[in-house]
């Protein structure tokens, strides 16, 4: 793996793409845009075609031996080894054609099947969140010039704020919501809420429905970095291997590993 202050200095030259890729998006959006549906039916728009197109280049200067696995990318694994960039350049299209806040840009670096540099931008709210290992999570909030360290764990005592999707709530999250006791439900879009759960706005996101590798990558590198958890149902700590599956299994985010035990123990599983 990298060295500490190699990923780094990664992270913190990664900032000027990630914020030009969402000044990008936002552009498209106040100018008018046409929206396509991929093979999957989901939506794809001009927004996430030059987010991606700005990423790939930002990334091929800084580090032109590392490649890129992006959504809106050709997908050619026979690039891709034990280090490399997971991309999505506009997670939770749906909210952004909508005109709401609650999408976000992801970057990430994966090491070894684990990701150790995570980048994810809201360009709506302005809000900026990064890490480049063990805890060295940050936030830069809209308004605010400098980053401030996101806490390990001390937040005020009160029934688990549990966020889940917007768009893909699906019966497994019901059914897991009811056995969880009491919490405060929070419906949002996007890679967004790995942030809140990572600042301490909420403590766990479940998601039981599909995903791929780089909607989750980048939260859970900062999300890790700031004390928490993202593991799988079966309490191990998600890992990347696109050679296998460039599906996520069902997860458990949480700003704990109490709150993922927790969790767990709704599900009747427990952390390993």
């Amino acid at each position: 793996m990298l060295a500490l202050n190699d990923r780094k200095e990664m992270a913190l030259g990664f900032i000027p793409v990630i914020e030009e890729a969402g000044r990008i998006t936002l552009e498209v959006r106040e100018g008018g845009m046409r929206i396509d549906s991929k093979a999957d039916a989901s939506p794809v728009s001009e927004a996430d075609l030059r987010s991606q197109a700005h990423i790939a280049e930002g990334l091929a200067r800084l580090c032109p031996d590392i490649p890129m696995l992006s959504e809106e990318g050709d997908h050619d694994l026979g690039r891709i080894g034990s280090r490399y960039f997971l991309v999505d350049p506009l997670d939770g299209t749906k909210e952004f054609v909508s005109g709401r806040d609650d999408f976000a840009i992801n970057i990430a670096l994966i090491e070894d099947g684990r990701p150790t540099v995570g980048l994810l931008y809201a360009p709506a709210r302005k809000c900026l969140y990064l890490s480049w290992g063990p805890r060295t999570a940050v936030a830069r909030r809209a308004g605010e010039r400098d980053f401030t360290p996101l806490p390990i764990h001390p937040v005020k005592p009160r029934p688990p704020v549990v966020l889940t999707s917007r768009s893909h709530l699906d019966a497994d999250t019901t059914a897991f919501l009811a056995r969880l006791g009491e919490h405060t439900p929070h419906p949002m879009g996007s890679a967004l809420k790995f942030g809140l759960v990572a600042d301490g706005e909420a403590d766990l996101y479940p998601r039981f429905g599909p995903t791929m590798l780089w909607d989750v990558a980048a939260g859970q590198a900062i999300i890790e970095a700031a004390g928490g958890v993202v593991v799988g149902l079966d309490g191990a700590a998600l890992r990347y291997d696109p050679q296998r599956n460039l599906r996520n299994p069902s997860f458990i985010a949480a700003r704990t590993p109490e709150a993922a035990s927790q969790a767990l123990r709704a599900l009747g599983a427990s952390l390993q």
